[in-house]
């Protein structure tokens, strides 16, 4: 078990999954009484950023919920595999978003989880396609298959286990529940042991429950236990259900002929134990149900469908509009039962009789912790009323542009700490919240409190700071221009390692991942999910932001445990195909991986090694690169097919030994470009845009960019990387990635800008790996523009970069210095 953990812990930062797709009318509607087995068309098919299933796939619905099942085919995720559930919503505007995550069955037999199978669906029928009183089922028939993404990463080939499986899926009419019944039955000539597992990537706006303990991170580090330097969290069984609920949605995992065995964690995937059987004899089979039901985001309606008669009685009550209730039993301290409020503010739950405390949270309002005594006649959760902040931040010309908000909390009620247990910490990193504006003008409600409140956008602009307190019912108003006291003339910037839900590991919508790059002032995102093609073109139309973002199609190549990762763009997008095109790296060398990236575009592409010093997810030390002479131990596994390093990613350390590296193969005639990229994840952890890579396109326009010419412009070599400093630099007239000649003393013009709330202290020229000239930096309080003509005697022959660092960032980023520098000038002899 714990092995394979570790290979999911590792696919979980390596294997792209859902796609989603956009939907703008209603559901078809289902007449009270029926349920309904069909062969989907397009228009049956739910919208969400989860949604996966396409036309001739099967809807199972009814008045109440909608549910897809693939049809046998080749499918996108984990599980490359159809027959299993991909979608599941309520008709219910608001409610018909799917954000279910990838569900998946593994097996295994005697020799345990390091003989980990998948089930291949063969074929499928429907038993009862429903009607008026009439439970639909769908019958799928499958065998055990190879998982690779596990073979691949133990380096272990899974051997077959004669295990073939009939899944019944059955939706009754009025029900919320789709029930799944799997008999397993062993076709091989002897007695087997048999487990099935359900496996499920979730996150995505979904927070994950385990009743009675509470959020699954609260429950993993009160109830749980870390194993495998901390990659892997167990929570021993048995458990009544797995929950994962949402602003609209939610949804429930359980049982329904016994309960969850261990529940297992890696990054956001979870493995449950459905089953475990022994001695099954040669055409013995064994049977399991479990169900998957459907709530508005609350606990109450999956503990309802779960058929407990003794819950308790009902309650009523009001709380504050889209309030967030926990009921807390005192005496146990078990999650109860948690219900959100409608529009008015009511709500209803089931409890048993008892004292409770109520943890209550709504947005823009300070959270309360309140007792109630159960029977009663109402309960009435009081909650003080929103702050509100109101805001109108302009550009340079002081019109209202994109920024970005954060607040860092100075005071105010329950710290993130305690909000863990319900799954109320939030994603902010170190800040209390992170907003992206898209207008640069707007009301927005504040959990009341004390805060550093800082506007933004990105670093050629200045910083507006305030220690603001915010108070129940009141606004605060806040004006002002953002100065432009530091530009690129010419340049744009763009980030070319960017994830957001298609990733496992990331958790942001496409959409907040682009008002976050407008509001940090990068200009061109390339799309480079974990294996899969994301298009942010339709998102950025649908903002209206197409004036200020260039989105491009990318994806990160991500081997496991195995080679390192690798970025290509642009690539094809195919929404037809699985992982919407995206190649896939089984079986293959980084040779291989690379060849296919560069033919998956019609065109030209860039091949990118990212966090190249990663270690499992690393190929300089897969391939044994000496880190200070570059020698590379594992020739046989290294091609020089690729364009460009990632020198600089995010805000982690290992910069100096992947420069080293650089310089290395700069050294060796190898002109690879330095790229400096996010690697963002997480937008609301303030990520974008730092570092960000300028590619000299000679406008600043985003809307004049399109693949070939961006591509054009990288291979020009005027890029430079830039963690705050601005860096102009030419020798003799000759800008990055040109050529000047050797033999005699040049001249130099070098400008370093900065906004005043990022220090410049130094400035160097590098010349063949060595520092060849330096000189301080002088900077007082405003912004800087600081520029120096010299002289430097070029070598014979290499190359010459400019390198600008920083003592500190007086905003935003307390824990890195500023870092900038070039790509490389040239030098050769003349001919």
């Amino acid at each position: 078990m714990i092995r394979i953990l570790i290979a999911l812990f590792l696919v979980s930062v390596a294997w792209g999954h859902d796609v989603g797709r956009i939907r703008t009318e209603p559901l078809p509607k289902v007449q009270d009484g029926m349920a309904e087995l069909k062969i989907a068309t397009e228009k049956d098919l739910p919208g969400g950023p989860k949604a996966e299933g396409q036309a001739g796939d099967y809807i199972l619905r009814n008045s109440r919920s909608v549910f897809v099942v693939s049809r046998p085919r080749p499918a996108s995720g984990y599980a490359r595999y159809g027959g299993r559930i991909l979608d599941a919503v309520m008709p219910e505007k608001g409610s018909d978003m799917d954000f279910l995550g990838e569900l998946f069955i593994s097996a295994t037999d005697a020799k345990g989880l390091p003989n980990l199978r998948t089930l291949r669906a063969e074929r499928a029928e429907i038993v009862n396609p429903g009607g008026r009183g009439q439970t639909a089922v769908l019958r799928v028939f499958a065998v055990d298959d190879r998982f690779p993404i596990v073979d691949q990463t133990l380096n272990i080939p899974s051997a077959p286990i004669g295990m073939r499986v009939e899944i019944d899926y059955a939706l009754a009419p009025d029900s919320h529940t789709l029930t799944v019944q799997m008999r397993a039955i062993n076709t091989t000539d002897r007695a087997q042991t048999y487990a099935m597992n359900l496996g499920l990537v979730q996150g995505d706006g979904i927070e994950t429950y385990i009743p009675p303990i509470g959020a699954m991170d609260h429950a993993f580090r009160t109830a749980g236990t870390k194993t495998m330097l901390g990659l892997v969290d167990s929570l021993k069984g048995p458990h009544n259900l797995m929950a994962g609920l949402g602003q609209k949605i939610g949804y429930g995992f359980y049982r329904v002929d016994g309960q969850l065995g261990e529940i297992m964690r890696a990054e956001q995937i979870f493995q449950a134990n459905l089953a475990t059987w022994s001695g099954i004899q040669p055409g013995e089979s064994r049977t399991v149900t479990w169900a998957l039901t459907l709530s508005n985001g609350s606990l109450e309606p999956i503990l309802a469908a779960m058929g407990d008669d003794e819950r308790g009685a009902k309650i009523s009550g009001d709380a504050a509009p889209n309030a967030r209730l926990y009921f807390i039993n005192k005496d146990t301290d078990a999650l109860s039962n948690i219900v959100k409020a409608d529009d008015r503010g009511a709500f209803s739950l089931t409890l048993k009789p008892g004292d409770y405390q109520v943890a209550a949270f709504a947005e823009g309002r300070a959270p309360i912790m309140v007792d109630a005594k159960v029977p009663a006649d109402r309960l009435r959760i009081s909650m003080p009323p929103a702050a509100n902040l109101r805001f109108q931040i302009g550009d340079e010309k002081s019109q209202a542009a994109p920024c970005t908000v954060t607040f860092e909390r100075i005071s105010g009620p329950i710290p993130n700490s305690e909000r863990a247990k319900y799954g109320e910490q939030g994603q902010f990193g170190r800040f209390h919240r992170v907003w992206f504006s898209r207008t640069g003008n707007e009301t927005i409600p504040v959990e009341p409190g004390k805060y550093l409140v800082t506007f933004s956008r990105g670093f050629e602009y200045e910083v507006d700071a305030a220690e603001l307190t915010f108070e129940p019912g009141k606004t605060i108003e806040r004006r002002t221009s953002l100065a432009r006291s530091a530009r690129m003339p010419g340049y744009l910037s763009g980030d070319f390692h960017i994830h957001a839900m298609p990733s496992p590991d990331s958790n942001d919508a496409l959409e907040d991942k682009v008002l976050a790059y407008a509001g940090a002032g990068v200009s061109i995102m390339v799309a480079t999910d974990h294996d899969v093609n994301t298009d942010y073109k339709p998102v950025v139309k649908r903002l209206g932001l197409e004036n200020r973002i260039a989105a491009i199609t990318g994806t990160e190549i991500s081997p496991n445990n195995r080679l390192g990762h690798f970025n290509a763009y642009p690539q094809r997008y195919d929404p037809s195909e699985p992982n919407n095109g995206a190649i896939a790296w089984y079986d293959k060398s980084a040779a291989q991986i690379f060849a296919d990236a560069r033919k998956n575009f019609d065109g030209d592409v860039i091949v990118q090694i990212n966090h190249p010093r990663g270690g499992n997810m690393g190929w300089f030390d897969w391939i044994g690169m000496h880190k200070e002479t570059g020698e590379i131990g594992k020739p046989q596994e290294f091609s020089d097919n690729f364009d460009a390093i990632e020198v600089f990613n995010g805000m982690g350390g290992g910069l100096v030994q992947v420069m080293t590296d650089w310089f290395n193969f700069l050294n060796q005639g190898k002109r690879f470009l330095a790229m400096g990229n996010t690697d963002s994840h997480r937008a609301y952890n303030f990520e974008a845009g730092f570092p960000r890579t300028y590619i000299r396109f000679g406008h600043e326009d985003p809307r004049r960019v399109n693949e070939k010419n961006l591509v054009e412009a990288l291979r020009s070599g005027d890029v430079i990387v830039c963690a705050g400093p601005m860096i102009d630099f030419s020798i003799a007239g000759v800008r990055p990635g040109g050529t000047v000649p050797s033999g005699r003393k040049l001249a130099f013009d070098l400008t370093v800008r900065a906004a005043s709330w990022i220090k410049v202290e130094q400035v160097k020229l590098i010349v063949n790996g060595k520092e060849a000239w330096s000189s301080p930096v002088p900077q007082a309080d405003g912004p800087l523009d600081w520029t120096i003509t010299a002289e430097i005697d070029p070598p014979t022959e290499g190359w010459i970069i400019a390198d600008a660092l920083g003592s500190r960032f007086t905003a935003l980023y307390p824990s890195v210095k500023p870092r900038s520098f070039t790509n490389p000038i040239f030098v050769k002899p003349p001919r």
